[in-house]
């Protein structure tokens, strides 16, 4: 368990991930077996998969004929999403989650409402003017937005003046059904998702918190602390590609990422569709920083900045553009967000990526 423990937060937000795993668990003292000890660790290994999530417990595997949980040698798990990619259906019968999952996502999914003329279209709600930097790289008119942590559509908007003053539209998407209503309520332009996302779960419990709130499994253990843990429920989880389909775009000009924890859960289920190209994003605002009701959790911080650059090293095709900050300190770990630009879509307007790299020496 020790080693597994040196490898949770990685497997848990995705810095890098496992197909398969045999673990062996019984224990033996050179006459016969602990069969308290043996179940003890059956039952750790178990807790722990349950915690990480994305796995389910394959089988248990033994050398003889009993492969009771006391008695087998090793326990296999299986990635959920790795499984699914080939099969409709886990050992034991059920289904795999589906792009269409039985929550059914017309009754989650609410269309845009027509433009609206507003006194105020000018008025900045972005925490670290995210939305007056993403316009300034690009300077486009009309463009599409992703908004993942949406909140209530106008209280620290990244997007809301984009589309007021830039005619944007694009998804919300806030999986707190109580925000999801005052989303509703601004009558938006733009399509809002009330739900999670996710390639391999079609629920998760979600602990409601107002601007921390979050899926149990990946807030941050500093910010649990500013939750009620009993205000709980489930909501339904999709993949994006499947949202994508629904609302026939495939090109994201700006996408904003704030979900208290879970930013590596996330991207991570975006991998296979940014690899192959399914959808692209030409700008992303995540942020990163972690705060516990009172100071910046330094070190909590700079490993959220660092699995997100390496995210995108390893996705390839992009580069950090800067770091936002609401309090004037950019350093690494103390900054809010970091945004992260397509190459292939900034040498368009540039002559050089934002670390100085000529764009005619890139690959073709």
């Amino acid at each position: 368990m020790s080693i597994l423990e040196t490898m949770k937060s990685g497997l848990k937000y995705g810095t890098f991930t496992v197909d398969v795993w045999s673990i062996e668990y019984r224990v033996w003292d050179g006459n016969q077996m602990d069969i308290v000890k043996s179940k003890k660790n059956l039952n750790t290994l178990r807790k722990y998969f349950n915690e990480i999530g994305g796995y389910f417990e394959y089988s248990l595997v033994t050398t003889g004929k009993n492969i009771k949980d006391r008695w087998a040698q090793d326990v296999l798990y299986v990635r959920i999403g790795e499984w699914c990619k080939t099969r409709e259906n886990f050992p034991n019968g059920t289904a795999c989650p589906k792009k269409e999952t039985a929550y059914g996502i017309d009754n989650y999914l609410l269309r845009p409402f027509p433009y609206q003329k507003v006194k105020d279209a000018d008025k900045r709600h972005s925490q670290a003017k995210q939305d007056e930097v993403v316009f300034d790289i690009f300077q486009k008119e009309g463009g599409f937005f992703v908004d993942i942590g949406a909140h209530d559509g106008q209280f620290l908007s990244n997007t809301l003046w984009l589309e007021r003053q830039h005619l944007w539209t694009g998804l919300l998407i806030e999986a707190n059904p109580d925000l999801c209503q005052k989303i509703d309520k601004l009558k938006r332009h733009a399509w809002r998702l009330c739900a999670c996302l996710s390639s391999t779960l079609g629920s998760v419990t979600f602990i409601k918190g107002d601007t921390v709130g979050g899926v149990e499994n990946h807030i941050d253990e500093h910010h649990m602390k500013m939750v009620n843990k009993g205000d709980k429920i489930t909501v339904p989880c999709y993949n994006l590609e499947s949202v994508l389909d629904e609302i026939k775009i495939y090109h994201i000009d700006f996408f904003s990422l704030d979900v208290e924890g879970a930013e590596m859960a996330v991207l991570e289920s975006l991998r296979d569709g940014l690899e192959s190209n399914s959808f692209t994003v030409d700008v992303w605002s995540i942020e990163y920083r972690v705060w516990d009701g009172k100071l910046v959790v330094y070190e909590k911080s700079l490993e959220n900045l660092n699995s997100l650059r390496w995210y995108f090293l390893s996705i390839g095709g992009y580069s950090e553009h800067s770091q936002l900050s609401n309090d004037e300190n950019f350093s690494d770990g103390y900054a809010l967000d970091v945004v992260f630009v397509r190459n292939k879509k900034f040498c368009e307007k540039y002559d050089e990526l934002p670390d100085g790299t000529k764009c005619s020496d890139l690959p073709k």
